[in-house]
């Protein structure tokens, strides 16, 4: 990394640098018809499918763990985010990746055989089921991806009362939990150690800004605009050339398409979640919170995870669904509210483990990092 180059300028890099690789290797995966290759080296029957599919996914790993170990461990040492050892994050890496390659491997097996028995509709249904299991245990596997752990620490403000909370134990500062569950039945996860760097009125500030996301519907809408937008592109690359969900072969050669797909959804989908939170915020003064308590609240929650409070506004528009710490701060000046889709960007890339998304532990914020696989961070 060049001198000079901080923190979240580094991550940027390197996530660039890891969804470009992607990128570019599902192109040349296409063009030199890997899912073809791979598959012609096992027989046929469900021992080879699976095999196929392990033998991609084990490719998959080796590709990303260059990316992985500078994201996860090297940068955060040298910036003095973390003090864990090799050894420590090693097994934290090595136990998130078994755990998703278990969910690829079930979920992959099941697509074709739904595929062969229901074609591109009997996979899609699939996908969108697999999907809603995803949302519905999202705690429970975000806590064996990571190894998260329920503990104390849950906040006391009066706000909390009436909410469903959770607090999780997480060595990772940049991990602010979220909404999970389906709408309706929601539960909040709470990072323990918030209670140690907030001020308890930053701590009530962020209660009711998660409430507005719930209240407002903005969560409902980044929830339904995840699914929707992992759905219509899986279906649109099963009709690409080569690509189906008749065999491991096509469902590889989908994969690979949706690759590209989640790749524009990169683009797209932190416009409304930068709407999202900009909503959140000014939900939060209009519920009575002070604005210096909301605006500490914010600084302090950016120096947690990539403590960049200003950023050029082209980075800002391609690559960050959460705004800077300036544009937040502006945000509460403006004369309305926007309806957004809160945190639809990287639920998006949670959703998308249903549809083997390659791209949805590469991005900046969570390379390397198995404790915000699942939860992602945000605002």
């Amino acid at each position: 990394m060049a001198a000079g180059l901080t923190y979240a300028r580094a991550r940027l890099w390197l996530g660039i640098a890891s969804v470009g690789t992607l990128v570019v290797l599902a192109v040349a995966g296409l063009v030199l018809r890997l899912p073809a290759r791979i598959s012609s080296l096992f027989p046929e029957g469900w021992l080879g499918d699976s095999a196929t599919l392990l033998l991609f996914l084990l490719v998959y790993v080796a590709v990303t763990f260059p990316f992985d170990l500078i994201g996860g461990w090297l940068l955060p040492r040298r910036y003095g985010r973390s003090s864990a050892s090799f050894a420590e994050w090693w097994g934290g890496w090595l136990r998130g990746v078994f755990v998703q390659l278990l969910v690829y491997m079930i979920g992959g097996l099941s697509l074709v055989a739904a595929g062969r028995l229901g074609g591109t509709p009997g996979g899609v249904a699939v996908v969108g089921a697999l999907m809603l299991l995803l949302i519905a245990f999202q705690w429970r596997l975000a806590r064996v991806v990571g190894g998260l752990r329920g503990g104390a620490g849950s906040p006391s403000p009066a706000d909390a009362r009436t909410m469903r909370l959770e607090a999780a134990l997480a060595s990772d500062p940049g991990f602010v939990g979220g909404w999970v569950g389906f709408p309706g039945c929601e539960r909040l996860v709470v990072p323990a150690h918030w209670a140690e760097v907030l001020h308890p009125d930053q701590m009530a500030a962020q209660l009711v800004r998660r409430r507005v996301a719930l209240e407002s519907g903005s969560r409902r809408r980044g929830l339904w605009l995840a699914i929707a937008w992992n759905l219509t592109g899986l279906w649109l690359c099963s009709l690409m050339p080569g690509a189906g969900f008749g065999s491991v072969e096509d469902l590889l050669a989908t994969t690979l398409w949706f690759v590209l797909w989640s790749f524009l959804g990169l683009l797209i989908l932190p416009t409304p979640s930068r709407a999202g939170v900009y909503e959140c915020d000014r939900g939060a003064l209009t519920a009575g919170v002070a604005r210096g308590t909301l605006e500490g609240t914010i600084r302090a929650l950016d120096r947690l995870q990539e403590d960049e409070p200003g950023r050029p506004a082209g980075i800002e528009r391609i690559f960050h669904p959460v705004p800077s710490v300036a544009n937040r701060l502006a945000g509460l000046d403006a004369a309305s509210a926007p309806r957004g889709a809160w945190h639809a960007a990287r639920t998006t890339l949670y959703l998308s483990w249903a549809c083997l998304g390659l791209l949805a532990r590469a991005v900046h914020c969570n390379c390397g990092r198995p404790q915000l696989w699942v939860l992602f961070p945000g605002d």
